[in-house]
């Protein structure tokens, strides 16, 4: 089974995205040697910026802790505790990471340097596939499909409570990235099944379950759109690739308020199937994970040019210490 199929959870989309996936054959995996799954010794928390990166390659997977600069590097920790198939990834303000683990049905949250989880999320939680934290504390989690409806959801935690507060639902999409701008706006990456297409909705306030669909330019029959990010601008940052990984393939980049990108940066023989990415908070930089190519990638922004490659297996998800 390739990688796009071990993510897919419903029956219907992964049959139809597997077999799309098929024509191109995707990243194969046999030449890859796994990481290590047991903790590392070496500590981490004085490491002055830190990159962490999913990945569903084991069993149950891992979170690998790198360095933010280092070509070809080796992760300098190593997160099992809690972990089963780990997807998206969040850093919140404080520095705490919030791992969505799709094989538990829960989210766990691990502080600054430590490998074992403080807290679990686990209500309201089904198939997480992302999770994002507001400024102002609230966690948002992407479930991908919401169980045997095969509606997605995106459930809603206040800050410092355990318990949802509100659930988001579209009918018959699944849920599969979520980002917060910098005015705590939520914005959700629903893919339609009717369609196979990216549907980005905008929630403008904390607790607000009727959202506005961008309408994005997007052409269907395209992957979902795993990850979302915004730049330093405030531009939306939208991965885009066919089903058959045929041109095109870019990164949409889409100023506030516009339904045409501005920018395509091609991905093109560089980035196969986007799963994370993340901007540090200065300097003219993106991280992308990018499964089917089994390595995530420093880039200069916004021209895409690789500055440091790092091999790892079907990362899922990525994200950047503050």
């Amino acid at each position: 089974m390739n990688d796009l199929a071990r993510r897919a959870a419903a029956g219907a989309l992964l049959l139809a995205l597997a077999a799309c996936s098929g024509a191109n054959g995707g990243g194969s995996q046999s030449g890859l040697n796994p990481l290590p799954v047991t903790a590392h010794h070496r500590a981490f928390a004085h490491t002055k910026q830190l990159v962490y990166v999913s990945s569903d390659y084991s069993s149950t997977g891992a979170v690998y802790v790198y360095s933010a600069k280092g070509q070809a590097q080796k992760p300098v920790a190593t997160i099992t505790d809690g972990i089963a198939t780990p997807q998206g990834l969040a850093v919140d303000s404080s520095g705490n990471l919030y791992v969505a683990n799709s094989g538990s049905n829960t989210v766990t949250v691990y502080p600054p340097g430590q490998t074992t989880p403080s807290a679990t999320y686990s209500q309201g939680i089904s198939t997480p596939f992302d999770v994002a934290v507001g400024n102002d504390g609230t966690v948002y989690v992407a479930n991908e499909t919401g169980g045997a409806s095969y509606t997605g959801s995106v459930t809603e935690y206040p800050s410092g409570s355990m318990t949802p507060s509100a659930t988001i639902q579209l009918a018959n999409d699944y849920a599969f990235a979520v980002a917060v701008d910098s005015s705590n706006a939520l914005y959700v990456s629903w893919f339609s099944l009717s369609s196979y297409g990216i549907e980005i909705y905008k929630y403008p306030t904390e607790g607000s379950t009727n959202g506005a669909n961008l309408n994005l330019d997007l052409p269907t029959y395209a992957f979902p759109a795993y990850a979302l990010a915004f730049d330093h601008s405030g531009n939306l940052v939208v991965p885009y690739e066919r089903l058959d990984h045929n041109p095109p393939k870019y990164l949409a980049v889409f100023p506030p308020g516009a339904t045409t990108p501005k920018k395509k940066i091609n991905m093109g023989g560089l980035m196969d199937v986007v799963t994370g990415m993340a901007f540090p908070s200065s300097g003219k930089l993106l991280y992308v994970a990018t499964s089917n190519d089994h390595e995530w990638l420093q880039l200069t922004y916004p021209k895409a040019v690789p500055r440091d490659v790092v091999n790892i297996g079907s990362p899922a998800g990525l994200a950047l210490s503050p």
